[in-house]
């Protein structure tokens, strides 16, 4: 029982992290993008 519960609570954590990670990415994505336009006008 408690083993499952920790199991659950790491996988919980797992997924929060990549979503964090994948959010990080796509906001350094749009910067850089936004920063190529500023320089390309």
């Amino acid at each position: 029982m408690v083993v499952a519960t920790i199991l659950v609570l790491m996988m919980m954590m797992m997924t929060m992290m990549m979503m964090m990670m994948m959010m990080m990415m796509m906001m350094m994505m749009m910067m850089t993008a936004v920063v190529v336009m500023m320089m390309m006008m």
